[in-house]
């Protein structure tokens, strides 16, 4: 039997909460904080854009500052909730340290400067776990987009049943407010600004988790939030465009393995989509819904788009998920009820996540 990996620390900065149960207690009140940034005028009249912004005064930040900017907050919160404080320490402990970072895909981050780029995936990943490094044992940059979160969660579960680390952290950060990706959205129509039907609205959000073994969690006395049910990640196989019909293949498949795993998900109550208002992602999960959620039990269970809150977070979104779902539990809101998470990334990438709340209510 596979050995159990519990999350231990959460750590959340999005445009709704400064830490994870303020966010969470607005996503659950389904309360948005949608406003017009001033610095956001894309394409005929350069019209502000309404997007779900840190701090609607921000001007437009490329994603690698963005990043450098943002980790140290969530990152502490998860930390001092894992009882965790730095690498050093850890390594005194013999305690092998894996570090993840999911990012957006290379086709956004083509467009930041070439030589700041290189420079943060020389040394800026790192620069993001702050107290970490340098004593981690594993640093990896995923740059997967939505899905990267589900991928980061798989490779650190996997490192971690085969002993190969202790303890995995897991950062994800995003956002879309950067003039050049902007741009690049506006001219695809995948905006919800001038004459589109659909689109998105831009977000940014900064997540992370603490992870390691069940057994380790608790023969050091920390407070297990919740299970890593499992996770199953894929690749579509079609490239998204008007020329390719939309299949959801590889996406229904990873779903239906996830489930099946699972008692066919017979104790599932929330499901978790990145759906944003692009057309596109509402049919890819019609489809999954059509095929795998038919498992689940009928009328019995919650789905949410977290989009409508928070906007479009990109490869911050499976992470801050997971974060909000062990949230509720500790607030006595769906405590022992698994969370389904599924992720599916513009160039391919499809993940998905069962996330399992262990922790005990705790006082509001």
């Amino acid at each position: 039997m596979a050995e159990s990996i519990v999350v231990t620390g959460t750590g959340l900065r999005c445009s709704v909460g400064n830490g994870v149960a303020q966010a969470a207690a607005v996503v659950r009140a389904r309360v948005s904080r949608f406003a017009k940034w001033q610095h956001g005028g894309v394409g005929p009249g350069d019209e502000p854009l309404i997007v779900a912004a840190l701090s609607p005064s921000t001007p437009p930040t490329p994603w690698t500052q963005f990043a450098l900017l943002t980790a140290p907050q969530p990152l502490h919160e998860a930390l001092w909730q894992a009882r965790v404080h730095d690498g050093r320490e850890l390594a005194q402990k013999r305690k092998k340290l894996g570090l993840y970072l999911a990012a957006p895909a290379d086709a956004r981050l083509a467009l930041e400067d070439e030589a700041e780029l290189a420079t943060f995936r020389e040394v800026g990943v790192r620069d993001c776990f702050e107290v970490l490094t340098p004593e981690a044992a594993r640093v990896e940059l995923l740059t997967l987009g939505n899905a990267a979160g589900c991928v980061a969660i798989a490779r650190a579960c996997e490192a971690l049943r085969q002993r190969e680390l202790d303890l995995a952290v897991i950062g994800a950060i995003d956002t879309h407010l950067d003039a050049a990706w902007l741009e690049r959205l506006f001219a695809a129509r995948r905006l919800k600004a001038g004459d589109a039907s659909g689109g998105l609205i831009p977000g940014e959000a900064a997540a992370f988790i603490v992870l390691e073994r069940e057994t380790d969690a608790r023969a050091r006395g920390a407070d297990v939030l919740g299970r890593i049910g499992g996770a199953a990640v894929a690749e579509e196989p079609v490239p998204i465009g008007p020329e390719h019909p939309l299949r959801a293949e590889a996406f229904s498949n990873a779903m239906a393995e996830l489930l099946a795993a699972h008692a066919d998900g017979a104790n599932v109550r929330h499901v978790w989509t990145d759906v944003n208002g692009e057309r596109w992602r509402s049919l890819e999960w019609a489809l999954l819904e059509t095929r795998t959620l038919g498992r689940l039990p009928p009328r019995g269970w919650t789905q949410w788009t977290p989009a409508e809150t928070l906007g479009d977070i990109g490869a911050a979104t499976a992470l801050a998920q997971a974060c909000i779902a062990l949230q509720w539990s500790r607030r006595g809101f769906a405590r022992s009820e698994p969370h389904v998470i599924g992720c599916a990334s513009f160039e391919g990438a499809r993940g998905v996540l069962l996330v399992e709340p262990l922790s005990e209510a705790q006082p509001s």
